[in-house]
């Protein structure tokens, strides 16, 4: 039997060469498949190649083409189209809020007003932060989120040699705090939350 050979183990940091072949993949938590990040991948590189400054704009303007492979990604009908800005527009202004507290203590917290919480596999609420701190579900939701948004920053920024080493900390550390929290969710809610209202609904994202 022959040797077998060793599997090389893929680098995430870029190297300086005079041939590379480049392929394409979504970033965690992008609502992309693997055949539209490649597809769209490959024209963003097709136009900085042909001299195009890449900018938002610019990638408009080639999509309006229907021939360009960004076509379909872009919603052409006007109506959806302005509902879906107003519905950004939304999510912005929850984002760009912040509530302070201050306790009997006179210590200051300052926290986002609402925390996005999934609430199916494609839907989501805005729930008021201390109603989320206050309930041992929606808190475990909340940092189980914020452990894998942590773990896509270290991720993104492992490739740079300078902040490899924390970010593989970072990475080690994020996932004990998953394991424990999906081991700790196995067992069951670890509360009976009654029905509450909801600030905002909107689709994943």
């Amino acid at each position: 039997m022959g040797k077998k050979k060793k599997k090389k183990k893929l680098s995430r940091s870029p190297r300086a060469t005079t041939k590379v072949t480049r392929d394409f993949r979504p970033r965690p938590g992008a609502r992309l498949n693997r055949t539209q990040a490649r597809k769209y991948g490959k024209r963003i590189y097709e136009l900085a190649d042909m001299g195009v400054e890449i900018t938002p704009q610019s990638l408009l303007d080639d999509a309006k083409r229907k021939s360009s492979p960004l076509h379909d990604y872009v919603e052409w009908n006007d109506k959806a189209a302005a509902h879906m800005w107003r519905i950004e527009q939304m999510k912005y202004l929850s984002r760009s809020i912040e509530v302070i507290e201050v306790d009997d203590d006179e210590q200051e917290v300052i926290a986002p007003i609402l925390i996005s919480i999934p609430t199916g596999p494609e839907t989501r609420q805005y729930i008021p932060t201390h109603e989320v701190m206050a309930d041992p579900d929606f808190r475990q939701q909340a940092v189980l989120q914020a452990a894998h948004e942590l773990r896509a920053a270290a991720d993104k920024y492992e490739y740079m040699k300078e902040l490899a080493s924390l970010c593989r900390n970072i990475q080690g550390r994020v996932k004990t705090v998953i394991e424990a929290i999906n081991k700790s969710r196995a067992k069951g809610p670890t509360s009976k939350r009654k029905k509450k209202v909801r600030i905002y609904r909107h689709t994943a994202g």
